[in-house]
């Protein structure tokens, strides 16, 4: 039942985010110009918020998502059940909309929770994914257990949302160890991308 409630395309364009938000459709989409039924503009994550993207098939991120220093963003792909948190909170604030496609300037899919500051890759717990040091000089490292052999994708992305940097390898079931090096960029902010076989995360780093 849980998933027929869930729409199918939910957009996250030219929208300014200033509180906790929890997204949930089967694919989510967001940038500065993913839909024409709304306005070109871009997508701000602002600090000290939590932003989620829940989406049961695809998270498509496309140019124009800024997110603020302070601000904690995570999305992931997995099933919504009726026993998480998440499913026993789902509201929406329009129920004038139909059951299709969604912007989210009309509908907000969202739960207001608030999580500790971990780096969890799936608000169930399949992956905990640990980046350190942070901020670091040069190099970090990405730390996380797989319950499967798998293909992973390491992303380095800058302030703004260019990559810098792509790793892409098989790693083993259990826990395994990542080292990248930043010490050809400057000092600022940056953003590590983690994609694995059911998880997906964005995680800002801070280079001195």
């Amino acid at each position: 039942m849980i998933d027929a409630l869930v729409r199918n395309n939910v957009y996250v364009q030219n929208k300014n985010i200033t509180t906790n938000k929890y997204y949930i459709g089967k694919n989510i989409i967001a940038g500065n110009n993913v839909t024409n039924t709304l306005s070109v503009g871009d997508v701000t994550i602002n600090n000290n918020v939590d932003v989620t993207f829940h989406a049961t098939q695809s998270i498509d991120l496309k140019p124009g998502i800024q997110i603020q220093s302070g601000a904690d963003f995570r999305a992931f792909i997995s099933p919504v059940s009726c026993n998480t948190p998440q499913a026993q909170q789902y509201r929406l604030t329009d129920n004038s909309v139909g059951n299709n496609d969604v912007d989210t300037n009309t509908v907000d899919f969202f739960i207001e929770t608030i999580y500790d500051n971990k780096d969890y890759l799936s608000l169930n717990n399949e992956i905990a994914l640990n980046i350190y040091p942070n901020p670091t000089n040069n190099t970090i490292f990405l730390s996380y257990q797989l319950n499967e052999q798998q293909q992973v994708v390491i992303s380095v992305m800058d302030i703004k949302g260019q990559q810098l940097q792509k790793i892409t390898t098989s790693k083993q079931q259990g826990v395994n160890t990542d080292e990248i090096d930043l010490k050809d960029y400057p000092k600022g902010i940056y953003f590590i991308q983690f994609l694995s076989k059911n998880n997906y995360i964005t995680k800002q780093i801070v280079k001195l």
